[in-house]
């Protein structure tokens, strides 16, 4: 017996497969929380979320790319930070060797010592200050630029008044006043630092820096002139750079007096003199310059007509007993010692002179010059071709080479050997020639005078060092090792400043993507700062001016760091900005995808609980509608 379906049965039943469906699919919505699982659901829903999620997910390998580069970063900028702590402890070694190791006390100290109508200045305004109110003793304590001179001037001493640096009280700066430094530029003709026009002033344990610029002019660091105007110069060391040129027949140089003058020269003075006319001793117009006992002077003239002493028109330079010159020269023409227009040398002392191109000792064709070596003396002449040099006169009267017996010579002519003699006779050379000079060097001096070879003295060529060594100074040779020491461990903290093989401070390079086709970045570039690049070397300090150098030197490099550490804190900051833009973009295309595709958990709950309620109406429906159906077949049993 066959029982078909009515029309009530087969829509419950449609009904229920509906509902079984629907249920299937408020399952999986309900298990992933999603009302868009495939494209089958909602194509553009989910195509649109897709590329948002996928988006997202290229942003957040960005975002860790710049999160790495962050750290790249950081790691460089805490090299840096320690390497600068490296840099200030060298700079305190350094400060601690240029005054502790000479116990250079406060300037209370020299303030009591200089007294009411005393000063002790550190700039440039208390400087010109003290000149000004005529203040007799007036002391450098440290360094001071007094910058360009050119409009403001020079400084022109009053009568009486002492320049002075610590050392002028006791021996805190032996090493020629180092400690107590003036620097000067200039761009005049005929500029000059120091103006000496007043008796009695005197320059004592300073450095003096000054630099001319002009191509045209006199220029000089001290000028001393006036009328029987006697001043003392003592422990200098001047520094004194000219930029002439071939043409300029102006003399320039470091130290100048004229108008019968007097110059006493003592202690330790050490002059460098660069530039085509650039001397370092000039003496003219019947000044009298006096290198007194116990001096150690040391020359040294970089230009082509740099001499090292030059006396001018009527001027006498003596070099006393017991001194110890040292000229070296290496212009073309820059003769030693140079007597010019009836002027005189009078050499009782030790001398060495060395030149590349130019004689030792010289006359000038003006004539009427006489130098005389004294039996006292000790000369060593190392010259490209004549060691003494006697010209011939064109107008004022013979040039006069005298030799005194008993003075001890040594010659060497373009760094050949020398040999060692006595003069055993006076010798006296007058040229009255106009055309002709004489001269003695090493291949003629047996035939010139009357000498006997000796190997009992010599003035080797380092015999004369004005600097005291790290030898004789164990302080100074302590903060020597430290400095290095802490320059050492700076090069390997650069060397252990990389992020996964990236090291900025050697100069490599970092670039960092800030959207996903690489067309909007920024490029770190890093920069080598080893010690080398930044002006820094090991050091063997042999006096305090190579410790203030140093002192210079680190400034320079420490400038270089803190620049650098700014760089790379701006560079932080754009990157880690981009790093918050990223962040949040990237919450907003993910939360735009899920707006696309998450459901409500609510309504898709109340959803299903509907479903499940009609699903159980269906079934009792179907029963129901089963046995009516039932009942209708029992009538045929």
């Amino acid at each position: 017996m066959m029982i078909s379906l009515n029309a009530s049965m087969r829509n419950t039943l449609l009904s229920l497969r509906n509902i079984s469906a629907q249920q299937d699919n408020m399952q999986l919505i309900l298990s992933t929380g999603k009302k868009v699982n495939s494209a089958i659901d909602n194509p553009s829903s989910y195509y649109q979320a897709t590329s948002l999620t996928n988006r997202a997910a290229d942003l957040l390998n960005l975002l860790n790319s710049m999160e790495q580069g962050i750290q790249t970063i950081q790691a460089a900028n805490t090299g840096v930070d320690t390497a600068l702590n490296l840099l200030e402890q060298m700079e305190a070694i350094t400060n601690q060797a240029g005054t502790k190791a000479r116990n250079i006390p406060a300037k209370e100290y020299f303030e009591n010592l200089v007294g009411a109508n005393g000063a002790v200045v550190t700039t440039a305004e208390e400087l010109r200050n003290a000149i000004a109110a005529n203040k007799e003793t007036i002391c450098i304590y440290g360094v001071i630029d007094l910058g360009d001179i050119s409009t403001s001037g020079g400084l022109e001493l009053k009568a009486n008044q002492k320049l002075v640096g610590v050392g002028y009280f006791g021996d805190f700066d032996s090493d020629i006043g180092k400690f107590s430094s003036i620097t000067a530029t200039d761009t005049r003709a005929d500029g000059t630092m120091i103006n000496i026009s007043q008796q009695n002033c005197q320059l004592s344990d300073l450095s003096i820096n000054y630099s001319n610029s002009l191509q045209r002019g006199k220029a000089f660091a001290v000028y001393i002139a006036g009328a029987n105007n006697t001043t003392n110069l003592h422990n200098l060391d001047i520094n004194a750079q000219f930029n002439d040129d071939d043409t300029n027949s102006n003399v320039r140089g470091a130290i100048y007096s004229k108008d019968t003058s007097t110059v006493n020269i003592s202690g330790n003075i050490n002059m460098s003199v660069s530039g085509h006319y650039g001397s370092a001793l000039y003496t003219a117009s019947n000044s009298i310059c006096n290198i007194t006992a116990g001096t150690k002077l040391n020359i040294h003239t970089y230009g082509k007509y740099g001499y090292g002493m030059l006396a001018h028109s009527s001027a006498v330079i003596n070099i006393e007993q017991n001194t110890t010159t040292n000229i070296y020269t290496e212009g073309q023409s820059a003769t030693g010692i140079y007597a010019f227009k009836n002027s005189r040398f009078n050499i009782y002392g030790k001398l060495q002179i060395s030149t590349v191109m130019a004689a030792g000792i010289q006359t000038a064709t003006t004539g009427g010059n006489t130098i005389t070596i004294k039996n006292s003396a000790q000369v060593y002449l190392n010259t490209y071709y004549a060691g003494i040099y006697n010209t011939y006169n064109t107008s004022a009267g013979s040039n006069t080479i005298e030799i005194e017996q008993g003075a001890k010579l040594a010659l060497s002519d373009k760094g050949g050997p020398s040999k060692w003699y006595v003069v055993q006779k006076n010798y006296h050379d007058e040229n009255t020639s106009t055309s002709t000079a004489n001269d003695i060097s090493a291949n003629n001096i047996a035939q010139k005078l009357t000498i006997t070879q000796t190997s009992n003295w010599k003035l080797p060529a380092n015999e004369i060092n004005f600097s005291s060594s790290l030898e004789d100074n164990k302080a100074l040779a302590s903060y020597n090792q430290q400095f290095n020491d802490a320059l050492n461990q700076y090069d390997q903290l650069l060397k252990d400043s990389s992020y996964k093989g990236i090291n900025l401070l050697k100069g490599d390079s970092l670039k960092i993507n800030f959207n996903e086709t690489g067309e909007h970045n920024i490029l770190v570039q890093g920069k080598d700062i080893a010690s080398s690049n930044i002006g820094l070397s090991e050091v063997l300090w042999q006096s305090l001016s190579d410790v203030f150098e140093s002192i210079d030197s680190l400034k320079s490099a420490i400038g270089k760091l803190r620049s650098l550490s700014e760089d790379l804190g701006s560079q932080f900051n754009i990157i880690q900005t981009r790093i918050d833009f990223t962040s949040a973009l990237t919450n907003v295309l993910e939360e735009g995808a899920d707006k696309l595709t998450l459901a409500d958990m609510n309504e898709a709950s109340a959803q299903y609980l509907t479903l499940q309620t009609r699903q159980s109406l269906a079934i009792n429906s179907l029963s129901l509608a089963s046995q009516a159906h039932g009942q209708i077949l029992r009538l045929f049993y």
